[in-house]
C-alpha cells in the first residue's frame, strides 16, 4: 500500500547495467501496464528492464531535458502506463511531460504545487498510480500525500508512511 511500502513482499537484489552502481541511479519508474522498469543514470541515459534485471529490455540510452535544465534540476520521474507518459518534476516547481527519452516530448515545463510547508527539496520520490490517475509523493520526513501530477496534495492531505522491511526513508534511493 502506499501507507506500507514493503507491503508487496521482501526486499529484492537486482542487477544494474555493466559500469553502473546504485550510486549512479536517479530515479527508478515501473510501468505497472507493460511490466517494465525504467531506470534513469545521472549520466544523461536510462534504461528499461524488469525488477531484478534493470537493462534486461534496452539501454542505456541517452534522455534529454527541457531546455536550459540539468540532470541536477530532477527531483523525480516517473511513468504513467496508462496513458504512455513520463513525468518529471523540478527543483525549480515547475514539471515536464514526456517520453522516457525525451522528458518534455509532450509538454513543457509547467508548475506544480506542494503541500504548504513543503517544498522539492523535501521530496524522496513521487510515484504514479495510473489505475487512479494518483501521483504519490514520499517526503523524508517519513510523510506522504496525494494529487495530480500538477497539484500533488489535492487527494490525499499529509499522512504518515513506513518504508519496507526496517528500512527508513533515508535508505530509499
Amino acid at each position: 500500500s502506499s501507507a506500507n511500502l514493503g507491503d508487496y513482499g521482501n526486499i529484492r537484489e537486482y542487477t544494474l547495467p555493466a559500469g553502473y552502481t546504485v550510486n549512479d541511479i536517479l530515479d527508478i519508474a515501473i510501468d505497472y501496464e507493460n511490466n517494465l522498469v525504467f531506470t534513469w543514470f545521472k549520466d544523461g541515459k536510462r534504461c528499461k528492464g524488469t525488477t531484478t534485471d534493470l537493462d534486461a529490455d534496452g539501454g542505456p540510452i541517452a534522455f534529454t531535458l527541457p531546455t536550459g535544465y540539468t540532470i541536477a534540476d530532477i527531483v523525480a520521474i516517473d511513468i504513467d502506463g496508462d496513458v504512455d507518459r513520463s513525468y518529471t518534476w523540478y527543483k525549480n516547481g515547475m514539471r515536464s511531460i514526456g517520453s522516457s527519452t525525451d522528458l518534455d516530448q509532450f509538454g513543457a515545463p509547467a508548475a506544480y504545487t506542494l503541500p504548504i510547508g513543503y517544498t522539492p527539496n523535501d521530496i524522496i520520490d513521487i510515484a504514479i498510480d495510473g489505475n487512479v490517475n494518483w501521483s504519490w509523493v514520499y517526503f523524508k520526513n517519513g510523510k506522504k500525500c496525494a494529487g495530480s501530477t500538477r497539484d500533488l496534495d489535492a487527494f490525499s492531505p499529509i499522512a504518515n508512511y513506513t518504508a519496507a522491511c526496517g528500512y527508513i526513508p533515508s535508505d530509499i534511493v
